[in-house]
């Protein structure tokens, strides 16, 4: 049985150990101060569906 603070430190290792193993590009942007991720991430997200509507068309 673990305690909670075992706890927390195990969970505290995996996130490190799956940070780790991300690309430096989503590392970057998950660095980034949340209103400038969201701004980011919308900006790609319109990007893609654009590209995808031309693809159709």
């Amino acid at each position: 049985m673990l305690r909670p603070r075992q706890w927390e430190e195990e969970l505290l290792m995996a996130h490190e150990l799956i940070y780790a193993k991300l690309p430096k590009r989503t590392q970057t942007v998950l660095n980034l101060p949340l209103k400038e991720r969201d701004k980011l991430i919308r900006e790609r997200e319109k990007l893609l569906a654009e590209k995808e509507k031309a693809k159709k068309a």
